[in-house]
């Protein structure tokens, strides 16, 4: 357990979901991440493997205006397709709920960068930007408090966008875009952004040629829309399955949906 004396320092001025990386007492080299969570000061040592907390009492006034600010922040952010600030783009400097969450999916850091995905403080949220070229033309934030939104975006008209990944023979539809990072490391994936697929990206997919195997999240939200998808596709005259995986794709293993793919032990509706 770290002495509480040789790190404290640290914590002075660290806002609420915020973590910085500085020297340890074991040597050179920022390997000490002290994180500020709601239930106090969290430190651990990458090199020596030592931690430690620091608790602090928050009383039911400091949660209600800290989700006062939190809301009113979220307000003035998805009134714009705008990028929303501040942005942190080293995972490693994230508050540990931020980051699991997307190392659950199975990304690492270097994922988690190229995607140009961020954590925004004044959120308390992962921002997830859609891209056309250089230029963000969508973003989606994934928040972590029960008493907020699990998710929010700024209103713009989402039929014609598509989160693209991997490359293949066989094109997968997912619903969310970490399911379609992660089809994508086998295949070509493609978020329709939720569970019904616009007319813009009927005539994608039909342009590709390819199969398409429909995997959305094995619930009840996205029967309809699977069933839909299929019937709109196979009318285009394409090879058109549903596939439903035991749980959503994103947390899936990757050997699960080579699997999957290779018609194997998977939930087929044809």
């Amino acid at each position: 357990m770290l002495d509480r004396r040789s790190w404290e320092r640290f914590t002075h001025g660290l806002d609420i979901g915020r973590s910085i990386r500085v020297d340890h007492d074991c040597g050179a080299g920022r390997t000490l991440k002290v994180s500020h969570k709601e239930a106090g000061f969290d430190a651990h040592c990458w090199r020596c493997g030592e931690g430690g907390f620091i608790p602090h009492q928050v009383s039911l006034a400091e949660r209600i205006e800290r989700l006062r600010k939190v809301r009113q922040a979220a307000l003035t952010a998805t009134a714009s397709p705008a990028l929303p600030s501040p942005r942190e783009y080293d995972p490693q400097l994230w508050p540990d709920y931020a980051s699991v969450w997307l190392y659950k999916a199975g990304m690492s850091n270097d994922d988690i960068v190229g995607l140009r995905f961020y954590y925004c403080s004044n959120l308390d949220r992962v921002v997830m930007p859609l891209y056309e070229g250089d230029t963000p033309v969508y973003w989606q934030a994934r928040g972590f408090d029960k008493d907020l939104p699990k998710y929010i975006n700024p209103p713009v008209d989402r039929t014609r966008l598509l989160f693209k990944a991997g490359t293949g023979s066989v094109l997968v539809l997912t619903e969310d875009i970490l399911s379609a990072y992660k089809v994508g490391k086998v295949t070509e994936a493609w978020s329709l952004m939720g569970t019904s697929i616009s007319d813009f990206a009927l005539n994608l997919v039909a342009r590709s040629g390819k199969p398409v195997r429909i995997m959305l999240d094995p619930d009840a939200g996205g029967e309809s829309g699977r069933r839909k998808a299929q019937r709109k596709l196979q009318m285009m005259g394409l090879d058109v399955e549903i596939i439903v995986p035991r749980k959503d794709p994103k947390l899936l293993t990757l050997a699960e949906i080579r699997t999957i793919l290779n018609m194997e032990n998977a939930c087929h509706l044809n």
